[in-house]
């Protein structure tokens, strides 16, 4: 009886349970080795698309900018305050059935382009 739990027994140490576990396909060491994996490749991922965009340009920053609607187009129009991914669809949507050239008249025929915003937007064509 004394060596029951030592050869060929059924044994309460961490051997017989460490047998028992990897038996039935845990491995209590390495459960979250791969959820670690995953988290290192997401990081790394984040980080590279971060190094693949153009760092801003420092003569530039800060320095206001002549604004011309009429010279603007396609994502360009995000640059404007107050316009949005919808708002810049929309008003290269005007500027293309204008004929490719979007003038002060035919702001007013763009839906969410109101009084504010055209009086923000005249305020950056004085600077």
């Amino acid at each position: 009886m004394e060596d029951s739990g030592k050869k060929g027994g059924v044994g309460t140490g961490a051997g017989a349970h460490g047998a028992a576990l990897s038996a039935q396909g845990e491995d209590p060491t390495g459960r979250w080795r791969g959820a670690g994996l995953l988290l290192i490749a997401l990081l790394a991922l984040a980080r590279a698309a971060a190094l693949a965009r153009p760092p801003p340009d420092p003569r530039t920053l800060g320095r206001p900018i002549a604004l011309d609607i009429e010279a603007l187009q396609g994502e360009d129009f995000r640059l404007l305050p107050g316009v949005g991914p919808v708002l810049a669809a929309r008003l290269e949507a005007a500027r293309l059935e204008a004929g490719g050239r979007l003038r002060e008249r035919d702001l007013s025929h763009v839906p969410g382009v109101g009084p504010s915003l055209r009086a923000q937007w005249a305020l950056l064509r004085s600077r």
